[in-house]
């Protein structure tokens, strides 16, 4: 939707530091600039808010909060506290039908392919299989956070900064998460988990984005 794109663009433009803290919003540059009308600008400020990202006070701009150009690196440690837990606790209950859609999503990560391409296979393997382990860790709340984490995780894509390098050894991460839910190996798929959470975020050349 117009109020998606709107969300996206503005939290691309703060963590890459072109919104910077403590700077306010003016909507009606913000909506001449992408093309659209003020409603879904007011939409996904309202929405940057309500997750923090934004701050505003009764009838006044919404100002870039401290700290949320780490939104990304701040979504990614509440996952490296919970996705290993998740993945230990998934690990030999995925159902047979979705181990083979994932398998499926993983076969069609072609490494080879051009960079837009690869970009979409990745994301779908990426998202189907952390959205699996959350559903099937047997805990409500947990899967809600971490697919919630996972919303944000799209975001990502859309910013062309990995390198190939990155995204293969990701790409071979998951591979290996998959493997330990497939054969039921929970300390396997937790520390798995760990090491691809962990080195995500370590090679990260700016600490912002995820």
């Amino acid at each position: 939707s117009s109020a998606d794109f709107v969300y996206e663009e503005i939290l691309k433009r703060i963590v890459q530091g072109v919104f910077r803290e403590g700077s306010p919003l003016r909507g009606s540059s913000i909506a001449a600039e992408l093309g659209v009308s003020r409603t879904p600008v007011a939409q996904a400020i309202a929405r940057l808010v309500a997750e923090g990202v934004l701050n505003q006070e009764l009838n006044h701009r919404a100002i870039v909060a401290t700290g949320a150009e780490r939104w990304f690196i701040s979504v990614h440690e509440v996952r490296i506290l919970l996705e290993p837990a998740a993945a230990a606790a998934s690990a030999g209950k995925v159902p047979a039908g979705q181990l083979e859609k994932l398998e499926e999503l993983s076969e069609a990560v072609n490494l080879d392919a051009d960079n837009s391409r690869l970009r979409d296979a990745a994301f779908r393997f990426d998202h189907a299989l952390h959205n699996a382990i959350a559903e099937c860790s047997g805990n409500l709340l947990l899967k809600s956070i971490i697919q919630k984490c996972m919303s944000f995780k799209r975001f990502a894509y859309r910013v062309p900064n990995d390198p190939l390098e990155r995204l293969t050894r990701s790409h071979h991460e998951h591979l290996q998460i998959l493997k330990a839910l497939k054969h039921g190996d929970s300390e396997f798929a937790s520390s798995a988990m760990l090491l691809h959470l962990r080195s995500t975020v370590s090679e990260l050349p700016n600490h912002h984005v995820v």
